[in-house]
């Protein structure tokens, strides 16, 4: 419910240190002139000539300017422009808090509080107590206390927030359960390729959202359409109310005001608020974008939903490759340079978040392959739950689970359950819906919610596993093998017939009798070996990549655990020519450490850590069911379908790969980094380096370790 706090168009906010937060020493009476804004961690608070927008006093707390300074002295306040104004009342360093008066001079309705007491009029003097309260000294002033709902010292305006939005009084908000933040970034790749998508995705989120009214959560919506709904022909981004209920087809380009810069402005004629930068791009901001969402709509918790193109770990500068979280919105040059990847947006958006106390229950991502172990792994710090997908999404993404999602908000469903439903929706929707187009190759569809800490099990179990592969790649490298492998390709410069870097690794030898590919095999569960349309069982058992088929498309169904490849059966393989194929010298525990991790992925599962669903849309316009997998892939420096240029690719992915994967699985890193080292060395060998556009050699790629 919504109640009237105070009649205002603006505020002067006073945060106490030890009612709302925060730390300070002393400082000496200070007095300052009207200013225009004032700012607060990055974020400009707009002025009240226009429309205003307040904020939680605890984070109006830590603003650094305008800051006036209270000490056992007297402050003079004539804030005739600003919505709002920090006093900060720092104790002093000896003795005792004796209080301090402050002295304001406001249009009508403006108010300054504590925590837990109010005063509000046209001007006038009052007391700030020792005992932290407030008092009128004199002027046309009217004192009241504040609500403190829970009893905790601490009132309800200061554990929530205080916004107007219809610029006709300043309302106190409840303080809400869950605020969902949902990004719709649909200007990738510089065609706009996912925007009509995600426009239907938004008015499921709008209609589902009528239809279930939740009262314990509130969603706002970061949207980056590119050009269609652009101001003055900018690409800029709108932060969106779905409660509001408006829709796209109404946003007008009618803005009150920019600021000068990447800024956040106030709110336009539509009600929307807008984000204004012309040669920037939303990765650079995403950061204080969900900062502005969480003071708009400050929760106990928060869960954040980003629907985007994805491709799981790795950026690549490469512009017909999808290696994206996100890219530049205004630009459009594809260049890859301002894209976001996974390590990315953990370290310069999840990190510095959660240093500011804002963290998330889960994170959903309705992308393309963000379902990699190290993407999972990178994440897990920040979030309790995630949900991502191992494979390919189409371009309707999630489906009708935009619309349902607010009903399971509004049934106070807790998050992991959500997460869940997310996934049983998204199976649902595509066995309900399969594509009325014919497909050019079966599609397989799968989602994965898992669990934060299970995903901390499963990673450290796969790269024990990943030791062993090591090992081996160790004995592959110095008996010569691999790099024989490799030169007899590229030696001839015979690039159409390479098929993947950890082929030597994957189609070896094998005979169905041989005792450890046979362990392997049936440890797994895996039938890899359908090269040309047969399954067999000449495979290490973790097929670590997919890259060969007849119609130039790059199956990249990289599992781990229980895989069944009868998914892709339908397509026309090419064969394998094994006359270079190599046999692995294994090393002794690589059939023990693979049966732990598969040990270790079914106790996750059981213990209710890790959901998933799979079914596969078949090219007759079919729907199969018969199809399982592990919910989990990994990464691998991405293979182009465009054979000829595949060690390119991969060579050119892996300069970025190493460095920053060391920290997530370094057994498999260490893996990787010697087959690229031996590979590398090959290329330039055959005196094919020149042909590489990235410095691939430059200090990740080694040839010895």
């Amino acid at each position: 419910m919504r109640r009237k706090l105070i009649t205002a168009t603006a505020l002067i906010l006073t945060s106490l240190l030890a009612s709302c937060g925060g730390g300070g020493g002393g400082g000496s009476s200070t007095t300052t002139s009207s200013t225009t804004t004032s700012t607060t961690k990055g974020l400009t608070v707009v002025p009240a000539t226009t429309k205003a927008v307040e904020v939680d006093p605890a984070y109006l707390f830590r603003a650094t300017s305008p800051t006036l300074v209270c000490a056992n002295g007297t402050v003079v306040v004539n804030p005739d422009t600003v919505s709002d104004t920090q006093l900060h009342f720092p104790l002093p360093s000896t003795g005792s808090f004796q209080g301090c008066v402050v002295a304001f001079t406001a249009p009508t309705g403006q108010v300054i509080y504590t925590s837990l007491s109010a005063v509000e009029g046209t001007g006038g003097t009052v007391a700030l107590n020792s005992d932290l309260t407030l008092s009128k000294v004199d002027g046309d002033l009217t004192l009241q206390p504040l609500a403190d709902s829970d009893g905790d010292g601490v009132a309800d305006t200061c554990e929530g927030k205080v916004v107007d939005h219809d610029n006709d009084s300043v309302e106190s908000e409840p303080v809400y359960d869950k605020t969902v933040i949902v990004v719709l970034e649909g200007d990738d790749l510089g065609d706009s390729s996912l925007t009509s998508y995600l426009e239907d995705n938004y008015a499921d989120l709008v209609a589902g959202i009528k239809a279930s009214q939740p009262q314990n959560t509130r969603f706002v919506v970061i949207w980056d359409g590119g050009q269609k709904n652009g101001l003055d022909g900018q690409s800029d981004v709108f932060i969106l109310d779905p409660q509001s209920g408006k829709d796209f087809t109404t946003l007008t380009n009618d803005i009150s005001q920019v600021l000068s810069g990447a800024s956040v402005s106030q709110f336009g004629s539509d009600g929307l608020l807008y984000w204004y930068a012309p040669s920037d791009n939303l990765s650079n901001h995403l950061k204080e974008l969900i900062e502005v969402a969480v003071k708009l709509f400050p929760a106990k918790s928060y869960d954040l939903i980003i629907s985007d193109h994805g491709d799981g770990w790795v950026s690549l500068p490469t512009p017909t490759t999808r290696t994206v979280l996100f890219e530049s919105f205004s630009d459009g040059n594809q260049t890859g340079t301002t894209w976001l990847g996974t390590k990315q947006f953990a370290d310069t958006v999840l990190a510095p978040l959660a240093k500011e106390g804002i963290r998330f229950d889960l994170i959903g991502f309705d992308e393309c392959l963000m379902g990699e172990l190290a993407t999972l792994t990178q994440i897990a710090p920040y979030a309790q739950e995630i949900v991502a997908s191992p494979e390919f999404e189409l371009g309707t993404g999630w489906g009708s689970v935009w619309k349902n999602l607010p009903s399971w908000y509004a049934q106070g469903l807790d998050s992991w359950t959500i997460a869940k439903n997310i996934v049983d929706g998204y199976y649902q929707y595509y066995y309900d819906n399969p594509p009325n187009v014919a497909l050019a190759y079966p599609q397989v569809v799968a989602l994965t919610a898992v669990k934060s800490e299970a995903l901390k099990e499963l990673a450290q179990a796969f790269d024990t596993f990943a030791g062993s592969l090591y090992q081996t790649a160790l004995n592959e490298r110095d008996n010569g093998q691999m790099y024989e492998y490799f030169y007899s390709h590229f030696g001839n410069n015979d690039l159409n017939t390479y098929q993947g870097v950890f082929w030597w690794l994957n189609t070896s030898d094998y005979t169905g009798g041989d005792t450890i590919a046979q362990e392997l095999d049936n440890a797994t569960q895996e039938y890899a070996g359908y090269y040309g349309g047969s399954q067999g069982t000449d495979t290490l058992g973790f097929d670590l990549v997919q890259t060969v088929s007849a119609i130039g498309y790059t199956a990249r169904l990289v599992e781990l655990g229980y895989t069944n490849f009868y998914a892709m059966q339908g397509l026309a393989y090419t064969p394998y020519n094994s006359q270079y194929a190599l046999t692995p010298s294994f090393a002794p525990d690589t059939v023990q450490n693979a049966l732990n991790f598969l040990s270790t992925y079914n106790s996750v599962k059981s213990s209710d850590g890790l959901y998933t669903k799979y079914l596969q849309l078949n090219m007759d316009g079919t729907v199969d069911t018969n199809v399982t997998g592990s919910g989990l892939s990994l990464i691998y420096p991405y293979t182009s379908p465009d054979y000829a240029t595949s060690p390119k690719l991969e060579l050119c992915n892996y300069s970025n790969f190493v460095e920053s994967y060391n920290s997530t699985l370094p057994n498999y890193t260490a893996f990787v980094n010697t087959v690229f080292g031996v590979m590398w060395q090959a290329v330039k060998d055959a005196g094919l380096d020149s042909q590489f556009a990235c410095d691939v050699g430059s200090g990740n790629v080694v040839w010895s370790q």
